[in-house]
């Protein structure tokens, strides 16, 4: 027997639908660590794999296929697509502010889960 599809709520599929080249229908949290040692992104990628089978929806991607947007699995998820250190130095706050900026306008990639945590 399958399982019924999980579908997206209204309001999620609203917000998805509105997604375009202008509109990124997603948010940003930013957290700004102490200054100090680097941050490990293995042992970040490593615990939060730890935590994933609490949260499935986490490696679910949105399949648009059908007559509504539903949650399907993510067969090749890799956490390292979504946890990942950004090439460019920080200097000021000035660059800060840019790479925030240029980290919004891409639109997150529908043929994975829809999240990201990247370390500046």
């Amino acid at each position: 027997m399958t399982a019924e599809p999980e579908f997206l709520s209204e309001d999620d599929a609203r917000i998805l639908a509105l997604e375009s080249a202008a509109v990124a229908g997603h948010t940003l949290k930013l957290l700004i660590l102490e200054p100090g040692e680097t941050l490990d992104l293995d042992g970040l990628r490593h615990r939060v794999r730890e935590r994933l089978d609490a949260h499935p929806r986490a490696r679910e991607r949105v399949d648009n296929g059908g007559d509504r947007p539903r949650w399907v699995p993510a067969e090749d998820f890799d956490i390292a697509r979504h946890i990942r250190r950004h090439p460019e130095p920080v200097a000021s706050v000035e660059d800060l502010r840019r790479t925030v900026g240029d980290l919004m306008a891409v639109p997150l990639d529908h043929r994975q889960p829809l999240w990201s945590i990247d370390v500046i």
